[in-house]
This record gives C-alpha cells, sequence and structure tokens, in this order.
C-alpha cells in the first residue's frame, strides 16, 4: 500500500511539474511574440528548475508525513473490517459471538451499529430456535389445531346438510374455509 501511495504521489508530482512547465514554456513564446530574447530549450528548462526547486523540496519533505497519515487511516479502515470478518467466520462455524468494540479513532462506526444489531438479532433467533418442548408456543399450536378441527367439523355440517336437502349457500361455505386457512396459517 505505501508503495502504490509513492507511486501515485511521484506520478502527481511529475505531472504538476511538467504542466507548470508547459505553462511557463506558453509565456515564453508569448515574450518571443513579443521581441522577447530568445532561449535554447535547456536554458529555458534550467531556469524553470533553479525557479521552482523549492517545490521539489517542500514535496519530498511532506511525503513521509502524507504516507504515515495514509497508513494509520488505511488501518482505521482495516482493523474494523478484520474484526468484522472475523466474527463473520465465528457466526457460520456456529460459534456464540458477542457483539463488536472498535478502538479509539476507527472508522465504520454506523456500520458497526447495524453489526451488532445483527449479532443481538441472531442472538435472539438461536434462543427462541433451542426453546425446550414445553414452552409458550406448545399451547398456541394446540389451540390453533382444535381452532382448526372445529372449523372442519362445521365445514363436514354445512356439507351434510346440502346433501340431505338443506339449502346452503355456496358463499357461506367457501368464506368459512377461507377463514379456515387463514387460521390454519397462523
Amino acid at each position: 500500500m505505501l508503495r502504490q501511495m509513492t507511486f501515485y504521489w511521484f506520478v502527481y508530482h511529475l505531472v504538476l511539474w511538467h504542466v507548470m512547465f508547459c505553462y511557463r514554456y506558453l509565456q515564453y513564446r508569448g515574450e518571443l511574440l513579443a521581441g522577447g530574447l530568445p532561449l535554447s530549450f535547456t536554458e529555458l528548462y534550467s531556469s524553470f528548475v533553479s525557479q521552482h526547486y523549492s517545490m521539489l523540496v517542500c514535496a519530498v519533505a511532506v511525503l513521509p508525513i502524507v504516507l504515515w497519515d495514509m497508513l494509520k487511516t488505511t488501518h482505521r479502515i482495516a482493523g474494523p473490517l478484520v474484526r468484522f470478518r472475523n466474527v463473520i467466520g465465528q457466526i457460520t462455524r456456529g460459534e456464540a459471538v458477542k457483539k463488536v468494540g472498535l478502538r479509539k479513532g476507527d472508522m465504520l462506526g454506523d456500520f458497526l451499529v447495524s453489526f451488532n444489531s445483527l449479532i443481538e438479532y441472531l442472538s435472539q433467533e438461536s434462543k427462541t430456535e433451542a426453546m425446550p418442548a414445553n414452552s409458550t408456543v406448545e399451547p398456541q399450536v394446540a389451540e390453533d389445531d382444535a381452532k382448526s378441527r372445529e372449523l372442519e367439523s362445521e365445514i363436514a355440517s354445512r356439507h351434510d346438510g346440502a346433501e340431505t336437502g338443506h339449502e346452503c349457500d355456496d358463499d357461506d361455505s367457501q368464506d368459512v374455509v377461507l377463514a379456515g386457512s387463514d387460521s390454519a396459517s397462523i
């Protein structure tokens, strides 16, 4: 990473230096048209370097500072990502996980909140799946089964009534069936 940043720094300054020189060359061409003294390319470039060498000195002096800051910044992002990846690995292996914490100055704080919410949700889901057989879910299932049997017997009695010659409104039996299917899916 540092090598890449050094390369970008070098390319940036090389381009900046030569764009500035091109600007100076255009100024020189304007001076020639106005009757200025002609200079060779080497003389023109040498005068440009002598006028702007301080820019190169400053760029070289600032390079270590920029690289140090880039290193710290990337670690503030990469560190949390490594922690998130490790916790995801623990989750996929079925291990118990705790909420993730970050160091002071680390980035991705907003993502941390969402990630910890996901961990909390998964923790609650695993507790729900591990409920004992005599939990509160069983009475609800039994109650739903009783309602379902009651609706089935009502449908059967209406159907028997239709066979014995009693009028049976198809719309009413359809409503009962729909109501029965709704309660069975609860």
